[in-house]
C-alpha cells in the first residue's frame, strides 16, 4: 500500500457508516485473526456477526455484495495496518497500534531501522524528519563457513502475501530440475492460498514447507543453501538478506523497499512484480558458479559493516542526544 492507498482507505471510512462498524469489528478480532492465522472466510463471518448482532439478519438480507466489500476492506485493513505494524516493529492489533502511534507523536526522537522505514514514518505517519534517527540492525558473522553447498533455494520468512511467495514459486519452476526450494517460516496472511498454488504447480515435489524453524535449524539451512531468494513486496529492513550474506549465501532480492540499502552491490536484484525477472535472476545464479562465489564474497564484506556492536553504539548516541 502507498500513501494513495491510505487516502483511499480514509475516504471509504468517511463515506460508509456500515464500513465504520466493520472496521470497529475487525479491530476486535484483529489480534486473534492475525496471531492464529485464521482463514479469511472465518474472519468475514465473525465480522458479520459483530456488525449485525444476530444470525437471523443474514436470512433476511442478501449479504453477498456486503461480503464482497468486506473482503476488499479486510484486504485494505490488512495491508495498511501490516505496513504500519512493520514500520513500528510490533504485532498487528489496532488497540496496541493506536497507542504506539500516539506515543510516536509525543516522542522527542524516533529510531528507524532503515532510510526507507524513516521515509515511511515521515510520509505515512506524518512524523517530521528532524525527530527520526536511522539505526540499522546488525548481524554476527559465523566463524566458520561450509566448504560445499547444496542446490537449494532458501526463502526465510512467513508464508504470506507480502513476502511474494506466489511469484517466487512460479519463478522457481523455471530453474533446473536438480534445484530444490525450501520455504522456511510459519504460515501468515494468505498462506492457504499460497499453499494451494504450490500444490497445483508441476514442480511441487521439489518444494518444501518447513514451518517454524528455531535458531539452530535456521543456521543449518543457511549453512547448506546455495541461494537465498527474497523477492518481498515490502520490507522495512530485511534481516534474512543480511543473515544470508553473513553466511556467504548469494542472494536474489527485490530491487525495492529497504532491501537495496541492506544488500548494496552484493545482491542480484529483480523487480518483485515480475515473475520473469525473478526467474531470470535465479536461473542466472544457478547456472553461474563464479557469480555465486563472487556475490558470496561481496556479501560477507557487506555484512561485516552491520555489526550489533555498531547498532548499540548508534542507539546509545541517540539516547545521549536526547539527554543532552
Amino acid at each position: 500500500p502507498s500513501a494513495i492507498h491510505a487516502q483511499q482507505y480514509g475516504k471509504i471510512v468517511e463515506r460508509t457508516a456500515v464500513l465504520r462498524r466493520l472496521i470497529d469489528a475487525a479491530g476486535k478480532i484483529a489480534r486473534l485473526a492475525y496471531e492464529e492465522a485464521q482463514d479469511v472466510n472465518e474472519i468475514v463471518d465473525r465480522a458479520e456477526q459483530l456488525i449485525f448482532g444476530v444470525s437471523e439478519h443474514r436470512i433476511q438480507r442478501d449479504l453477498t455484495p456486503l461480503r464482497q466489500i468486506m473482503y476488499g476492506v479486510m484486504e485494505e485493513i490488512d495491508n495498511l495496518y501490516r505496513r504500519k505494524g512493520q514500520i513500528l516493529g510490533v504485532p498487528s492489533g489496532f488497540g496496541l497500534l493506536d497507542k504506539i502511534l500516539g506515543g510516536m507523536q509525543r516522542s522527542d526522537l524516533i529510531i528507524a531501522v532503515s532510510e526507507f522505514t524513516a521515509k515511511q514514518v515521515r510520509d505515512l505517519l506524518g512524523v517530521e524528519g528532524a525527530r527520526i534517527r536511522v539505526v540499522p540492525h546488525g548481524v554476527r558473522l559465523p566463524k566458520q563457513l561450509p566448504e560445499a553447498r547444496e542446490k537449494i533455494v532458501l526463502h526465510v520468512g512467513a508464508v504470506q502475501k507480502r513476502k511474494n511467495i506466489s511469484r517466487l514459486v512460479k519463478a522457481f519452476a523455471a530453474m533446473p530440475d536438480d534445484w530444490k526450494l525450501v520455504l522456511a517460516g510459519s504460515d501468515g496472511y494468505g498462506a492457504e492460498q499460497i499453499r494451494a498454488e504450490v500444490e497445483a504447480i508441476a514442480c511441487r515435489s521439489r518444494i518444501e514447507f518447513t514451518g517454524y524453524v528455531d535458531a539452530a535449524a535456521l543456521e543449518r539451512l543457511f549453512s547448506c543453501a546455495g541461494i537465498l531468494a527474497f523477492p518481498s513486496l515490502d520490507e522495512g529492513f530485511g534481516i534474512p538478506v543480511l543473515e544470508a550474506m553473513a553466511w556467504g549465501v548469494p542472494v536474489v532480492a527485490s530491487n525495492s523497499s529497504a532491501l537495496p540499502e541492506v544488500g548494496g552491490d552484493a545482491v542480484l536484484y529483480a523487480a518483485p512484480e515480475s515473475d520473469e525477472e525473478i526467474a531470470g535472476a535465479l536461473c542466472r545464479l544457478a547456472g553461474d558458479e563464479s557469480l555465486r562465489n563472487e556475490l558470496a564474497a561481496r556479501g560477507r564484506i557487506r555484512a561485516a559493516g552491520f555489526s550489533w556492536e555498531n547498532s548499540v553504539r548508534r542507539t546509545l548516541r541517540v539516547y545521549r542526544e536526547l539527554m543532552a
